[in-house]
């Protein structure tokens, strides 16, 4: 009975962070990791699965800990000063408005599984239209929107794993292994797969109302942030069976299955990125709000208008804009939460400088492959 109650404490603890951690990313890991190799790949899943349900567990020690209520601006500016708080303004801004840009390059895949002669810049369009309405109406936040989405993508990998498993278009074994021309293609494709941050405030927030000791906090982080690597391996594992040539967006190479599954899981993932992206215009308008004091139609306006002008000016490679804003903005990111916790607790073990260290590098080569 102990035992029943602290699982009815653990699970829906690491649901706030897995619901925010599943996303778009998912759809850019069958291609990389087709191109890098499946055991680079999973390699790499497993790799920032440890690494980032550690800086996830660090920067929920600094929520726990640090007094009165803050968001991650306000706690880099209390640990790393105003040159941190300009870093996370701008890391944070700049990071969120690109992850838009991919909802909208995404949403012409799902679009099109559901009508496939659509064109997909209007389809593009329209999904930014709509996904924007909400926004500018100013409609309040929609109920059990977050467990809608992740009940979606859930759906959505295991249909693709069910499927590939028991009639797979090519065996997953003739999938090369190594590719050593793409050894690093994975990196920012996972970091941006796996990375939740945003979540702790709430989890943390949600444990202290419902009385989750500490040590149940700690795992509900770490399970949190496993939840979503356990889906995303079934989703590539099918995702790659079911496709003759694997797509950037692993969803439009699936044009062999039955047309009522396209247009599931076309409806499925039309509705759980336009979720995403009405959840995450709400955070980027805050930012402009109260961190770049505009006013209210200022930051309406640049919500709403900045990333379909970034697509519609050429911004439209998805695994691009993955490997950025995964291995560039929020590498950054984790490893500001890091010296946060350092500078929070006084400590400096040689792990926490391996983690800086990786986060730090695999940016710098996100930068020089840009250059």
């Amino acid at each position: 009975m102990k035992c029943l109650k602290k699982y009815k404490k653990l699970f829906p603890t690491a649901a706030i962070l897995s619901a925010t951690i599943f996303g778009a990313g998912m759809f850019s890991l069958p291609y990389v990791f087709s191109k890098a190799g499946l055991v680079v790949g999973f390699f790499y899943l497993a790799a920032f699965t440890a690494l980032l349900a550690t800086t996830h567990y660090l920067y929920s020690e600094v929520v726990r800990i640090t007094p009165e209520n803050h968001r991650f601006l306000g706690y880099a500016q209390i640990y790393l000063g105003r040159r941190g708080w300009l870093t996370a303004i701008f890391t944070t801004a700049i990071g969120i408005l690109l992850t838009l840009t991919i909802f909208i390059i995404l949403s012409s895949s799902f679009i099109g599984l559901i009508f496939p002669s659509f064109p997909p810049l209007y389809a593009s369009l329209l999904f930014w239209v709509v996904a924007s309405v909400p926004l500018l109406l100013r409609v309040g936040r929609i109920a059990l929107m977050e467990s809608a989405v992740v009940t979606t993508i859930v759906a959505i990998a295991i249909i693709i794993f069910i499927i590939g498993v028991s009639n797979p278009v090519q065996p997953i074994g003739s999938t090369v292994l190594f590719n050593w021309g793409f050894l690093l293609l994975p990196y920012g494709a996972v970091i941006f797969s796996l990375a939740g941050r945003a979540a702790i405030s709430s989890l943390v927030q949600y444990a202290v109302e419902k009385d989750v000791d500490k040590k149940t906090v700690s795992k509900a982080v770490v399970v949190g942030t496993m939840i979503p690597a356990v889906v995303y391996g079934l989703f590539v594992i099918g995702a790659i069976s079911l496709s003759k040539i694997v797509s950037q967006d692993a969803v439009s190479g699936l044009i062999q299955l039955p047309q009522f599954l396209l247009v599931l899981i076309g409806l499925l993932g039309t509705f759980s990125i336009w979720a995403s992206y009405i959840s995450i215009s709400r955070e980027i308008e805050g930012i402009f709000a109260y961190d770049f004091k505009a006013s209210r139609d200022m930051s309406l306006a640049a919500v709403a208008f900045i990333p379909p002008i970034l697509f519609i000016l050429g911004l439209r490679d998805f695994i691009v804009l993955v490997g950025i804003i995964g291995g560039i903005f929020l590498a950054l990111e984790h490893t500001m939460v890091t010296l946060m916790w350092q500078k929070m607790t006084s400590r400096r073990p040689l792990w926490s400088y391996l983690v800086i260290a990786l986060l730090v590098c695999g940016a710098l080569y996100e930068v020089v492959k840009l250059i």
